[in-house]
């Protein structure tokens, strides 16, 4: 049988089946070790990848919520001008007929 060395799959147990009453040698120990201290390698490779992922996912939400709170006011503005605009067709529309009234539809006379 042989043992798959991938550093990120753990070696197979199979080479220490024995009965209970034989005990481990020091080849054994050793070999576990080594794995066990790869694995804390590899634990602790994936901790600072993590904290650097949480810190990535952390600035991109900050600046998503600026984005969403930038659009906010965005929309703020462009009710007041849909609001500004609607009160000036009106004034206009009022000034309009005021010129109407005084100077007939025929414009002012010389």
């Amino acid at each position: 049988m042989t043992e798959d060395t991938t550093p990120s799959r753990p070696m197979s147990l199979d080479i220490l089946k024995r009965s209970s009453d034989v005990p481990a040698t020091q080849d054994d120990v050793k070999a576990l070790k080594s794995r066990l201290a790869s694995c804390e390698a590899e634990i602790a490779s994936m901790s600072k990848l993590l904290a650097v992922n949480t810190q990535i996912t952390s600035d991109t939400k900050d600046l998503l919520d600026a984005v969403k709170a930038g659009l906010r006011v965005l929309g703020y503005i462009g009710t007041a001008a849909q609001w500004a605009a609607k009160l000036a067709t009106a004034i206009a529309a009022v000034y309009a007929a005021w010129q109407l009234i005084r100077h007939g539809a025929d414009g002012p006379k010389p």
